[in-house]
């Protein structure tokens, strides 16, 4: 069984940032120091852990922003444990993480990502919506700006009105079928 866990150790981070330097570094060939950042040692970047029987599946990472807003990115699934489910099963755990931990004082969490857009298709079924039609490179590779469906934490209602994000972080992914 799939076990999505906040890594806490050294040993969890250490397990993190190799996914992603295989997924990133080594598959797609982007700058081992445009992979590595500043927020993946914050103390407030939270890091999940997705593994079965003691094998990394894969990892992503949550940046807080401001009360109600929060970033997801770099969302890495190793090449054996793509199209299982890992993906998906990641974001839903940091979904419950952020609209637990996240929300404004009226309840509400927007999620802001900047996906590869091959991946369009996994983040509509998420419920994310692209904020506006342009495109850009980051690390070679061609994204959007997506925004996940404003969400209160109490009601579990959706909105969709949001207001175009002033930070961006990116969630790219090896290929064009990560899951």
């Amino acid at each position: 069984m799939i076990e999505i866990v906040e890594a806490h150790t050294q040993a969890q981070l250490q397990q993190c940032l190799q996914i992603r330097m295989q997924v990133f570094v080594y598959e797609q060939q982007v700058p081992a120091a445009e992979e590595l950042d500043q927020f993946d040692l914050a103390q407030s970047t939270i890091h999940l852990l997705a593994s079965e029987n003691g094998e990394t599946l894969g990892t992503l990472r949550i940046l807080p922003d401001v009360p109600g807003r929060v970033h997801i990115g770099r969302v890495a699934v190793s090449a054996r444990s793509r199209r299982k489910g890992v993906g998906s099963k990641l974001m839903q755990r940091a979904h419950e993480i952020v609209s637990k931990r996240f929300a404004d004082d009226t309840g509400k969490i927007v999620i802001e990502i900047s996906a590869q857009v091959q991946a369009i298709p996994f983040y509509q079924q998420l419920g994310y919506q692209i904020v506006n039609d342009e495109t850009y490179l980051d690390a070679g590779i061609w994204h959007k700006i997506y925004l996940g469906a404003e969400k209160s934490a109490e009601k579990g209602t959706e909105k969709s009105d949001f207001a175009y994000p002033h930070l961006i972080f990116h969630l790219i992914f090896a290929d064009s079928k990560p899951f």
